[in-house]
C-alpha cells in the first residue's frame, strides 16, 4: 500500500497494488456505517471531502475510489465501468466490508448503476443517488 498527496487536494489518496494494477482511493471516518461514494464527473475521488463534517456525526466510513484513469487508479482494455467494479470489490474485500451502503453524485450515478445490476448479491443496505450537488459552504 502506497499513500501520497495529489497536488490538488489535501486529504491522502491510497494507492492498493491489485493482481493487475494499481487502485487509488481515498477513505475518510472511522464510523460502523461503511459508504461506497461514487465520484461525479470529471471530479475524483477528492470529492470525498463533502463527508468531512458528517464523518463523526454520522458514524460513517466512507470510500471513493478513482475510476480507471483517474489519479494512480491505472486502466486497461476492459470497459471502464467493469474495472471499476472489480476495483470496487478489491479495496471492500481489503478492508473487511460486509455491509455498506452505496452513494453517488452527478457523473458517478451511471458507474452506480452498473455496479448494481453486476452485484445483486451483495450486502447493500442502502442507495443514495444526488444528481445535483451544490457546497454547503
Amino acid at each position: 500500500m502506497v499513500f501520497f498527496y495529489n497536488q490538488f487536494m489535501e486529504n491522502i489518496a491510497i494507492v492498493l497494488k491489485s493482481p493487475s494494477k494499481k487502485i487509488s482511493y481515498r477513505k475518510l471516518g472511522v464510523g460502523d456505517r461503511k459508504i461506497a461514494f461514487f465520484h461525479g464527473f470529471p471530479g475524483s475521488s477528492g470529492q470525498i471531502h463533502i463527508f468531512e463534517d458528517f464523518a463523526d456525526q454520522f458514524n460513517i466510513e466512507v470510500i471513493c475510489v478513482d475510476r480507471p484513469g483517474y489519479n494512480q487508479s491505472e486502466q486497461n482494455s476492459t470497459p471502464q465501468s467493469d474495472q471499476h467494479n472489480e476495483d470496487l470489490n478489491y479495496i471492500i474485500k481489503n478492508l473487511g466490508w460486509t455491509q455498506f451502503e452505496l452513494m453517488t453524485v452527478s457523473g458517478g450515478t451511471p458507474f452506480l448503476f452498473s455496479y448494481l445490476k453486476n452485484h445483486k448479491k451483495k450486502n447493500i443496505n442502502n442507495v443514495c443517488i444526488c444528481l445535483l450537488y451544490t457546497s454547503p459552504s
